[in-house]
């Protein structure tokens, strides 16, 4: 049965996004958009017009301390491997 992992949150946060299935290599490495094909940090990064964080934790916090924060949640999986 696949898994999921903690949503990425703070108090402040205003912007949900919401995945599905998270994929093999998100699963594998337990982090959000981990395959390097997936163009969600590249995005993400090019809307605050700076470089991209190298680790995972780094990306995570920098998203959580914007002025607009993002919270990361992966509700499908959450709903419904925790409610069978």
């Amino acid at each position: 049965m696949p898994n999921s992992f903690s949503p990425v949150i703070n108090k402040e946060s205003t912007i949900l996004i919401l995945g599905t299935l998270p994929g093999a290599q998100a699963l594998q490495k337990n982090q959000y958009y981990a395959n390097p094909k997936n163009q969600f940090w590249d995005i993400v990064y090019s809307v605050f017009s700076v470089p991209i964080h190298k680790s995972y934790e780094d990306r995570c916090a920098f998203l959580r301390h914007r002025d607009a924060s993002v919270v990361f949640f992966d509700h499908f999986i959450y709903y419904c491997f925790s409610h069978s």
